[in-house]
């Protein structure tokens, strides 16, 4: 790899700007992280990519309320931004940052990434309660962890769900599935007992 690269400089950037990051610092430091973004000028899905892997990386290995919050909010900075300078941009960056999500809830949950995979969680709910993704993809992801029933992805599913806002109401066949899902047999009986919470609020 070309140390000396544009796009080796700009993942430098920006791995030094979200190591700094804080509630004091966040307006200069989110107005540093869109200038460089401003500066690209071709393969922007590349680029995009190299960011919002950077960003999920950095989110994930520090899930504290602060950070989570701080990364959430720059990013509904970033995609105000875009949007205001470029349509068919902020549909790129939009869409990869879709794609990273639901990549992560469609990968095998094993003991080495469930750490990893919790942490995106958290992230994620914080995009959802803040209508940074759309309802059409919370579907999506919550159908992905349905898919059968092994232990890790529904605790991983109850993690998340668990999370939204209270404004955020599930569709009434994910209320139905989540329902049949709890009345079967788990190594822990705490997951039927959550999963029964989460129907009982979701059909009030």
């Amino acid at each position: 790899m070309d140390n000396n690269s544009p796009s080796v400089s700009f993942r430098k950037n920006i791995i030094t700007n979200l190591n700094i990051i804080s509630r004091d610092n966040f307006h200069k430091i989110s107005q540093k992280i869109i200038a460089l973004i401003d500066q690209i000028s071709d393969e922007h899905e590349k680029y995009y990519n190299i960011y919002i892997d950077i960003f999920f990386n950095k989110a994930i290995d520090q899930i504290e309320d602060l950070y989570i919050n701080l990364y959430t909010e720059l990013c509904s900075k970033i995609f105000k931004h875009i949007l205001s300078k470029d349509k068919e941009r902020f549909l790129l960056f939009y869409r990869n940052i879709i794609n990273k999500c639901q990549s992560v809830f469609e990968s095998t949950i094993t003991s080495d990434n469930t750490d990893k995979i919790k942490g995106c969680t958290i992230l994620i709910s914080n995009f959802i309660n803040n209508r940074i993704i759309n309802k059409e993809l919370i579907n999506a992801i919550i159908t992905s962890l349905m898919e059968g029933t092994d232990e890790k992805r529904i605790n991983i599913l109850i993690a998340l769900v668990s999370s939204f806002d209270t404004r955020i109401k599930l569709d009434t066949h994910i209320v139905d599935r989540l329902h049949e899902i709890s009345q079967l047999d788990f190594s822990c009986s705490r997951v039927n007992i959550l999963l029964e919470d989460i129907v009982d609020s979701h059909r009030q």
